[in-house]
Order: structure tokens, then C-alpha cells, then sequence
């Protein structure tokens, strides 16, 4: 059984095609939505909402929004050890694929995974060699705002019409048009920002914190910068409410008031709302569509909910349908229901889907003034499977080389745009210009194939951008596969207890005054009660301390 995965930058979700639709699987505390969060202690690793409650009490030892520098260099130290975003990614995969494999009862070995649709392939590459270290087989890599149409369309496949998905998780924006008609699901055209997302709204916040209280940052420890943070976060959400929103907090020994409005938050966020614009005119010129073609819009992930979203998006489409179809699940069913096409499921046998390629795809040549430029092979937008060829001839009749520089953007200038590889070609003594037929070829999963044939010397060269885990060192992929089969994931049976500490000492830092009191009683019993050992007393505690402290976890 294949399942489908949406892995978010701010949270995750599993999913699997059963009985006739879409089960979302919930861990073991029964939350569907699992934190893309992973946190480290002395003898077990912490994933999901135990992981979160650590980023305010642990931060040295929390890892967080990892997703964003996929495919990057970055490293994350933690104490003595370091870790990858793609290391990182394959312990959350690997959770929710143990996840999935609890609710199921069999082993889970395929996924069709998520990715954002302005990914790079780069970014492409990193999620399937993190698939891979956590034990699972991508069976496809589908773009989010296509999966959250495809879930959408389902539903509502007796409705012939051209949607507009608008995609803000909590890292990424991604804009999608969408044709749903007879069974058929076709993107025309996808845009977006894969630095622009939710949490960028909550950071305008803390700044704005540290601004008007006169806070340097580098002068707070990490866990109470974690701190504001977390309150801020709160506080953009109560905002989706409530007009205005305030948390208090201690700064240097005072109690600290800050307030904000909706109208505020709206100035304080400008820049990021414009940036909002850029990829929806684009994905809208690139399908060749007016608003008038448009029937309604889809709203994905949690930050669309923000009212001032909202007003940008009615000021862009002020006469449009809205549509709201489970913002926060949509892209996990929409996986779900790929990976059960891709079974061959006999209740969507006849249901058809393409995609686009999200970025242009060209080769580096030299112009007449023997100056570098892009010359595009596969335009942005082009539906996958697609394969295009174009003529090149070396430069000069004594060349000995040639060395074909594979590239993915928009921009003029070859170094403006992301080199994906290379392929070195080596020339006949021909004593003449030579002559080249160069054929891109990109696939559904994001793999590129470049074929280089000789017209002169009738010999072909090729290589494969996208095929990252096969081209590793198997040393060097075995290494960091053994790295973190070692890590112990913590059991289910501590693991609600773990969480729920963790939770406590969280609302300890956060607060203040006589909730802070509150909460360290709360602490005190929790700890004498865990001393005992026994499950039944552990279980008594947890309760009343649930109803003192009026929470529900």
C-alpha cells in the first residue's frame, strides 16, 4: 500500500486512499496535523508536537522550518552533533511513515510526497534522498497546489471550470491554475515564492516587538527570543479572530505590554502582501487567462486564513468565487489520492492528471560577443512529460571540448539561474565548426535527462540531473542511512508523557504572574507523579492537572 505525505514547512500530514476515500492518519496523541519539528534529548529523539513544546525550553537542541534549505549547504549544530535539512526531513518522514505503518498494520515501503511547485531540482533532489535515508520509495514527487486541486477536483469533478490554487504554508507561496473537466486535471500554468510563507508574517511581528520596546535580539538568550516568537505567533493567529490581539512578556525584569491591530499588521507586513501579487500575474499571464476565466479560487494552507491575505486577495480578484476546501488538509488527501492512481485503483482508473514544469530549463551558450547567456530549452509552465532539442555548434574549428552547463531559471545572465550539472563533450579532429543536437527531457518526478549527439562524429553523450541518491557515494549514502537508523525514536508509551512535560514547561516560560505560579505546582505534581512509576497515578495527575490549568493535550 502506497501512502501520500504532505511535508510542510510548519507541519506534516499522512494520508492514505481507504475504503473509498481519504484516511488521515493521526499519531499517536491523535493529532492529524504533526509538527515538522524535530528535537533531541540525551537518549531519544522527539518528533511532532513534543518536539515543538521544546523549541521555547530546548532551543539549542530544536530543529525547525528545515524545510526552507533544502537542497542548500546549510548544517544545523546541535551541541556536539551537526545535521543536514535532508537528515533532518528523513527523521520526520520516517516518524510519519511509522505513523502510517501503527495505523495499518503492514509495512510502508512507497509514497508520493509533496513538494512546493517552485521547488527547484535541486530541492526536488534533497526530499527524494530524504524519502530515501527514511525507507521509503518515492513513487512521485507532486507539486502542493496540484495535489490540493486534485483533492478539490474529486470532489467536485461533475464541475467543468478553471480554478486559481493559492498555496501559503507556513514557508512557501504557490500559485496554480487548474482545469477540471471529464475525469481530466490540468495545471496550464504554476508561479510562486519559496520564501514567503506564514512565518514570515510572524517574524514582521517580532520585529516590530523588538523595534517599538527598543530590544537588541543578539542581547536575548535563544530561548527567550524562542519565547517572543512563540507569543507572536499566537498573537498573528488570535489576529484571524479578533481585530486587535496583546501578550505580555518579561524584558530585563519589567512586564511588557504589546499590542497590535489588524490594520497595523497590515502596514507592518506591506512588502511581504506585495510580494503576494507577483506570482499570481504570472502564472495568470503564463496560462493566457483573464480574470473572466477564472470560476473561483482555492485556498491551501493555514496562513490564507490571515484577514489580511484575505484583502489582498479580494483587491487582485474582487468578483471571483472564494472556495474553502480543508486548508489544512488538502495537500496530503491530494497525495493520497496520486499515490492510489498510481496503484491503479480501479475507482480512479479513470482519472488523469498533469503537471507542469515550474521552472525554465536551458544550457549556457556564448553569443556573438563571446559573452555568456541562457539559452532556454524547456519554457517554464510546459506540461510534463516534455522533451525539446535545439541546435548548438562549437565556437571554433580547433575546439577540443565542449562543456554543456545545465541550468534551471528565468534569468538572462547563466549565473543568475541554478547550474544542475554538467556534461563535458569531447570533440573530433575535424578541423571544423561541429555541430550538436542538445535534447533536454524532464520527467513527472523532476529528473532531467541531457542527450548530446554529434552530428559529425555520430556519438552521443548523456547524463541525468535529478537522480541525486544514485549518484552518492554508496559509502557516504550508507553512512548517514546507519547514522540514523541509530537514532532511537522515543516509544509511544513515554512518549505522551514526555510531550506533556514538555508542554507544562513551555507554559511556564511563557508565562507570567499568577498563571506562571499555576503552572509550577502543575510541574511539581507531574514530576513527583512520574517518580512513582506508576502509570495509573501518572495518568490521575496528568487529568486534574488538565483541569486546573484548563488545558486539553
Amino acid at each position: 500500500m502506497k501512502i501520500g505525505i504532505d511535508l510542510g514547512t510548519t507541519h506534516s500530514v499522512v494520508a492514505v486512499w481507504q475504503d473509498s476515500g481519504v484516511k488521515l492518519i493521526a499519531d499517536s496523541e491523535g493529532n492529524v496535523l504533526v509538527p515538522s519539528i524535530v528535537s533531541f534529548s540525551d537518549d531519544y529523539v522527539l518528533v511532532g508536537q513534543a518536539a515543538r513544546d521544546r523549541l521555547a525550553t530546548h532551543p539549542e537542541l530544536t530543529v525547525s522550518e528545515f524545510k526552507r534549505f533544502m537542497g542548500t549547504d546549510k548544517v544545523y549544530q546541535l551541541e556536539e552533533q551537526s545535521y543536514t535539512p535532508i537528515e533532518l526531513s528523513a527523521i520526520l518522514l520516517k516518524h510519519l511513515k511509522e505513523q502510517a505503518e501503527v495505523y495499518l498494520q503492514q509495512p510502508i515501503t512507497e509514497a508520493v510526497i509533496s513538494v512546493p511547485a517552485y521547488f527547484n531540482n535541486k530541492q526536488r533532489q534533497a526530499t527524494q534522498q530524504a524519502a530515501s535515508l527514511a525507507g521509503l520509495t518515492v513513487e512521485r514527487l507532486i507539486n502542493e497546489p496540484t495535489a490540493a486541486a486534485l483533492a478539490y477536483g474529486l470532489d467536485n469533478k461533475d464541475s467543468d471550470n478553471t480554478y486559481l490554487v493559492l498555496d501559503l504554508g507556513g514557508g512557501t507561496f504557490d500559485v496554480s491554475v487548474i482545469e477540471v473537466f471529464n475525469d481530466i486535471f490540468e495545471i496550464h500554468a504554476s508561479g510562486g515564492d519559496n520564501y514567503l510563507g506564514g512565518n514570515d508574517f510572524t517574524q514582521a511581528i517580532v520585529d516590530d516587538v523588538f523595534g517599538k520596546n527598543d530590544i537588541q535580539p543578539y542581547r536575548l538568550a535563544k530561548s527567550e527570543r524562542r519565547n517572543i516568537w512563540s507569543l507572536c505567533d499566537q498573537l498573528k493567529c488570535q489576529l484571524t479572530i479578533d481585530d486587535s490581539a496583546s501578550f505580555d512578556f518579561e524584558y530585563k525584569g519589567d512586564v511588557l505590554t504589546y499590542t497590535l491591530s489588524e490594520d497595523d499588521f497590515g502596514h507592518i507586513c506591506h512588502d511581504l502582501i506585495e510580494r503576494i501579487k507577483f506570482p499570481i500575474h504570472r502564472a495568470m499571464s503564463d496560462a493566457k487567462l483573464s480574470m473572466d476565466d477564472i470560476a473561483g479560487l482555492i485556498f491551501v494552507g493555514g496562513a490564507t486564513r490571515m484577514p489580511i491575505f484575505r484583502q489582498q486577495i479580494n483587491h487582485v480578484f474582487s468578483r471571483i468565487t472564494q472556495i474553502q476546501y480543508n486548508p489544512d488538509h488538502a495537500i496530503a488527501i491530494g497525495a493520497a489520492i496520486q499515490a492510489s492512481i498510481n496503484e491503479r485503483n480501479i475507482q480512479l482508473k479513470d482519472v488523469i492528471m498533469t503537471d507542469v514544469c515550474p521552472f525554465t530549463l536551458g544550457v549556457e551558450i556564448s553569443n556573438e560577443h563571446n559573452q555568456p547567456e541562457f539559452l532556454p530549452i524547456i519554457e517554464r509552465n510546459s506540461t510534463i512529460p516534455v522533451s525539446e532539442t535545439r541546435s548548438l555548434f562549437s565556437r571554433h574549428p580547433s575546439q577540443e571540448s565542449v562543456l554543456i552547463k545545465i541550468y534551471q531559471g528565468e534569468n538572462y545572465l547563466p549565473k543568475d539561474n541554478v547550474l544542475m550539472g554538467t556534461l563535458d563533450i569531447t570533440l573530433e579532429p575535424l578541423n571544423k565548426i561541429q555541430s550538436f543536437y542538445i535534447t533536454y527531457t524532464y520527467d513527472l518526478n523532476g529528473v532531467i535527462e541531457v542527450e548530446v549527439k554529434n552530428k559529425d562524429s555520430e556519438k552521443t553523450y548523456r547524463t541525468y540531473v535529478g537522480e541525486n541518491v544514485k549518484e552518492l557515494d554508496q559509502n557516504q549514502l550508507q553512512e548517514q542511512f546507519s547514522r540514523l537508523q541509530a537514532l532511537k525514536i522515543l516509544p509511544k508509551n513515554k512518549l505522551a508523557n514526555t510531550a506533556f512535560k514538555a508542554k507544562l514547561d513551555r507554559m511556564f516560560q511563557e508565562s507570567l504572574g499568577d498563571k506562571r505560579r499555576k503552572v509550577g505546582e502543575s510541574i511539581g505534581l507531574f514530576d513527583r507523579a512520574l517518580e512513582t512509576h506508576d502509570n495509573h497515578k501518572i495518568d490521575a495527575a496528568k487529568e486534574r492537572i488538565k483541569m486546573f490549568l484548563n488545558i486539553s493535550y
